[in-house]
Formats: structure tokens, sequence, C-alpha cells
């Protein structure tokens, strides 16, 4: 949490290339749409952008880019260290990192795994809805759902009134466990760096038996 200050992340990877989501804002659906905003640029440059920069959700390294960024900022990753009692410490990276300016929205979806969120530094509002809960959700393609929970269309979404979403900042230095299914919405608050990890000892891999819901 102290050690990675913009300077100090610019001068450990500052180089690497790296993937972030771009052009968020012109886009309704750029969670699903998310292979489109992909482009690459060197870490340094990013790190510039994000603290630089003002308020904004229309760039943000989320873990879509961590197939590449996995890799690049892989010198970063030496820095973590792991949560053996909760987590595979087997030296393979399977978490994530998520950089991005004030205003970055994740929309309302739920993971396919269970999932720690760690927060870095910054704070994240998160708002959160139980699985059982999936009949009011409005689940509109894969695991995203219709409703924009910051402006509810009550006339064309009437049941989400039956929800009661559990409200929860993340302040630096604190773990939040979202169980699989637990739908979810995500705001950076400020400038945050998240890191989010799926390596769980128990069995984590749900995905392998999700269905897939279509455009309803």
């Amino acid at each position: 949490m102290a050690l990675w200050t913009p300077d100090y992340l610019k001068e450990k990877a500052g180089d690497a290339i790296v993937e972030v989501q771009f052009n968020r804002t012109a886009d309704q659906w750029y969670e699903i749409n998310k292979d489109t905003h992909k482009k690459s640029m060197p870490f340094g440059e990013y790190v510039d952008m994000v603290f630089n920069g003002g308020e904004t959700n229309d760039f943000y390294m989320t873990a879509y880019n961590s197939t590449q960024n996995s890799q690049s900022l892989k010198k970063l990753w030496d820095d973590i260290d792991g949560l053996p009692e909760y987590l595979h410490n087997d030296g393979s990276n399977q978490g994530f990192l998520w950089l991005g300016p004030k205003g970055t929205i994740t929309p309302l979806h739920h993971d396919l795994t269970n999932n720690f969120m760690a927060q870095v530094s910054g704070r994240k509002r998160i708002r959160m809805i139980p699985a059982n809960q999936l009949p009011y959700i409005y689940n509109f393609k894969h695991c995203f759902s219709l409703i924009d929970i910051d402006n509810v269309d009550f006339q064309r979404h009437p049941l989400f009134r039956n929800v009661n979403p559990i409200e929860v900042i993340l302040e630096p230095g604190e773990i939040l466990f979202l169980p699989v299914g637990c739908w979810h919405h995500v705001i950076g608050m400020d400038i945050t760096i998240t890191l989010s990890f799926t390596n769980f000892l128990a069995f984590n891999n749900f995905s392998s038996f999700y269905r897939t819901y279509d455009t309803i």
C-alpha cells in the first residue's frame, strides 16, 4: 500500500506495454463489447493519464486486460504477498490488477467465481445484491443486468423494487469477499488500485457449467 506510488509504478514497469479499456463512455454496453475497447500503450503513459487526469469512466485497466498485463506487469506482482490460508500460492499469477481514475464504473453483473477484492489505494463504492434475487435483476446477456442502478427505470423494470442492495465502501487495506453469483455494481470514488483473486484453495470453477443468458 505504501510502495505503489505513481513514481514507483513507472520506475518498476513504465516501459511495459499494457492493455487498457478505452472509449467506454460512447458505448452503453462497454462491458459486453469489451473486446472492441482494448488498446495497448506503455504502462508509464497510462499511469500518468490516471494520476494527472480528472474524473472519468472513459478508460480503465480491468480484469479483461489480464491476459496481456499479467506478463507485462510481472515485476509488480512480485511485490504481492499471497493469502496462503485461502489462495493457492504456487508461484503462478492468478490475480487481476485494476487501475483507473476517479469515476470508473463496473455495471451491475455477477462473477462466475468466488472473488476476493483487495483495495490497495483509493476507495470503491460497491452495491451488492444476493444471488437469490436473480428474478428481479433483469439478466440481460451472459452475467450482466439491464438495470442502471443509479437511474433505475421502474416503469420498464418494476420488479427491481423488490431489491435492497447492500452498500459497502471498500477502503485501502480492506478485502471484500464476493460470493459466486452475487450481483454487484462498483464505482471508483477516487483514483483506485485494486487486486482481485479467484485462485481459491476450494473449488472455484463454476464457469465450466454456467448457462449463458442470451438477450431477453
